[in-house]
């Protein structure tokens, strides 16, 4: 499932001004933990729910959800990845990439051949 960036998410702040009342603030980020970047050597790993997986020049680097559920992006890229267990994502950008644990989750990091 592909998550694109949606211009419209400021709505309720325009419809808010123009009713006269205020705006609904948004919640405070919550906190991430990092997970240390991927060394492709050992390709499984267990990501916490909330922490972040960093990997860098991800270009043919195929991530495989054995459990839970991930959000993946990349640097550069507007558009999000939502990979459920079952499912793999390949990589197509250069930029790096951050691989979000939204519930505990174990998967395979898995270097492009060649």
């Amino acid at each position: 499932m592909d998550i694109a960036f949606n211009p419209a998410a400021r709505w309720s702040e325009l419809t808010a001004w123009f009713l006269g009342r205020p705006a609904a603030t948004a919640a405070p980020a919550p906190a991430v933990r990092r997970e240390r970047s991927a060394s492709l050597a050992s390709p499984e790993r267990q990501i916490a729910a909330g922490s972040t997986l960093k990997v860098e020049q991800p270009l043919g680097t195929e991530i495989v959800c054995l459990t839970g559920t991930l959000w993946v992006t990349h640097d550069g890229d507007d558009i999000d990845h939502i990979v459920v267990a079952g499912k793999p994502y390949v990589a197509q950008h250069r930029g790096r990439m951050l691989v979000h644990a939204m519930s505990e989750a174990r998967c395979l990091v898995i270097a492009p051949r060649g």
